[in-house]
């Protein structure tokens, strides 16, 4: 999961330590309330808007990685297809 998130421009992480989610800062591409709605609604893929999660989360999306291999991968890939197709706003 790492390493796909790694590979898409502008998508920054810092790898997680123990932990069975990631936290992608996603603010090169937009408000990440509008990217978690629009993974969900025009790709099927189910985060968390970090907005909703503190003070630092704003333009970050949280991502658990509980989920089969094959799942996890599928996600990841269509993470991928859904930024190739953006503008960066900064």
């Amino acid at each position: 999961i790492v390493e796909g998130l790694q590979a898409i421009p502008g998508v920054n992480l810092v790898v997680p330590d123990g932990a069975f989610y990631v936290f992608p800062d996603v603010s090169a591409y937009g408000p990440s309330g509008v990217i978690a709605s629009r993974l969900l609604d025009e790709y099927g893929v189910a985060l968390v808007d970090g907005a909703g999660l503190g003070d630092g989360g704003e333009g970050k999306l949280r991502i658990a990685y509980s989920c089969s291999t094959e799942d996890c991968k599928e996600g990841i890939r269509r993470m991928q297809e859904f930024f190739s197709g953006l503008e960066r706003v900064k």
